[in-house]
């Protein structure tokens, strides 16, 4: 699992696969269907371009998609160790869930 920070960000990748966009839908599938959320924001795309943003905890992410990067993970960079840890977990069950 390849964390990184870009712009203000702490970004994972799910599926570094731009052409598997099936990858993105799992993702906001699987988080409607077992997380807690609050959803936020869901663009489901347009040619290479998706967005599903929700909030969980008090803290907020992204599953983003592009055709160049894939599929991601995202939150801000200044959130507290507490949420970065949340961050980590949601991404290890996605990943988890698209390796099945």
């Amino acid at each position: 699992m390849r964390e990184r920070v870009f712009k203000n960000e702490l970004i994972i990748d799910l599926d570094n696969n731009g052409d598997n966009y099936d990858s993105f839908e799992k993702c906001v599938s699987y988080i409607k269907e077992n997380i807690e959320i609050i959803e936020l924001d869901y663009y489901s795309g347009f040619f290479d371009d998706a967005h599903f943003c929700f909030k969980h905890t008090n803290e907020e992410f992204k599953v983003t998609f592009s055709g160049f990067m894939g599929t991601e993970l995202r939150m801000s960079e200044s959130s507290a160790e507490v949420g970065r840890e949340k961050f980590r977990q949601i991404a290890k069950d996605l990943i988890s869930n698209l390796n099945n």
